[in-house]
């Protein structure tokens, strides 16, 4: 996992994602084009199972 280049959270059904490499004015790298596909599917489940 791409550690702390991005910020994530699901607050009341609603999935947040916030990329944290202000350094590198947040270019997405494959590791972190990984983790945001899981993340995606995260919040797909969450939202699946209420």
């Amino acid at each position: 996992m791409a550690e702390g280049e991005y910020l994530f959270e699901i607050d009341e059904g609603v999935g947040v994602i916030t990329l944290n490499r202000p350094d590198r004015l947040n270019a997405i790298t494959w590791d972190l084009s990984r983790d945001l596909v899981e993340l995606l599917r995260i919040c797909a489940n969450a939202t699946r199972s209420g």
